[in-house]
């Protein structure tokens, strides 16, 4: 049975989405006082980088464009991830809470610059 290589780069971007998202979703509901639409809605924000990041890995087929968008994901989802526990736990502050806003604001400009570059890869290999 053959393999394709994209598959399993394409899993691996999938699992890097997902595990960033339960370590979000599990810090933010660890570190709430009282349960609040107002906090999810701030998790749903501190989570929507990822899930666009896997919306992207399911739209690309080309190899480069899956590498790249893998790369983008995995660079997202650790330094996220860190910046989230660095805040929260390594150097608290009392406002931590606002890495919940502010790191996904920075997620998503570096999600669309690097957007451009995906779309041409791909678009660039379909032909």
């Amino acid at each position: 049975m053959y393999i394709k290589k994209g598959n399993i780069v394409k899993k691996v971007s999938y699992v890097m989405n997902t595990i960033a998202v339960i370590f979000v979703i599990g810090i933010g509901i660890k570190s709430m006082d009282t349960f609040s639409l107002k906090a999810v809605g701030f998790l749903l924000l501190a989570s929507s980088p990822y899930l666009y990041g896997s919306l992207l890995t399911k739209l690309v087929s080309n190899q480069k464009a899956i590498v790249l968008t893998t790369f983008m994901v995995f660079v997202l989802a650790m330094g996220g991830s860190y910046l989230l526990l660095d805040a929260m736990y390594i150097h608290p502050d009392p406002q931590g809470a606002l890495a919940f806003v502010v790191i996904p604001v920075y997620q998503w400009g570096l999600l669309l610059l690097a957007t451009l570059p995906i779309y041409l890869f791909n678009k660039k290999g379909n032909e």
